[in-house]
């Protein structure tokens, strides 16, 4: 099992952007385990920001700018996932609830993870998630760790 991370840095941000997509392709034959979120901001301290991590549908990952994950073991595979930020089109949300809401102030940060075999957010092949901004507009910076 490979082990990845996503790391974005000083990221601009609008309402209801996407700031990044992770789709697993149909072929893959394996779901990936997104296991550990952080999310921390550089703003004014009252300000409010939320970031909710959305199902996308099906593999429709909109216009982004793609990301080549890191493998956190040196010299291992690379990852089958794609990987997008900066989205210039929005990816497509069908009507539901978020998987996760993270709610926190700036000048601080928000970090989740989850317990092992239980809270783990689980791309299946053909799926993906959007890490859609719903409140703030400071520049984040985010890391996301994933199995493959």
């Amino acid at each position: 099992m490979a082990v990845y991370s996503i790391t974005l840095s000083g990221q601009a941000r609008a309402a209801g952007s996407t700031e990044l997509t992770i789709v697993n392709p149909t072929t893959s034959g394996k779901a990936l385990r997104v296991c550990d979120i952080l999310i921390g901001t550089a703003g004014t301290a009252s300000a409010a920001s939320r970031i909710s991590v959305i199902e996308l549908s099906g593999t429709a990952d909109g216009t982004g700018t793609t990301v080549t994950p890191r493998n956190l073991t040196i010299g291992g595979p690379a990852s089958i996932a794609t990987v997008k930020k900066d989205h210039s089109v929005n990816p497509t949300y069908p009507a539901i609830y978020p998987l996760l809401a993270l709610a926190f102030n700036d000048m601080a940060f928000v970090r989740w993870v989850a317990i092992r075999n239980l809270e783990e957010i689980v791309i299946e092949p053909g799926r993906g998630i959007g890490f859609r901004n719903d409140a703030g507009t400071t520049a984040l910076s985010m890391t996301v760790i994933y199995e493959e």
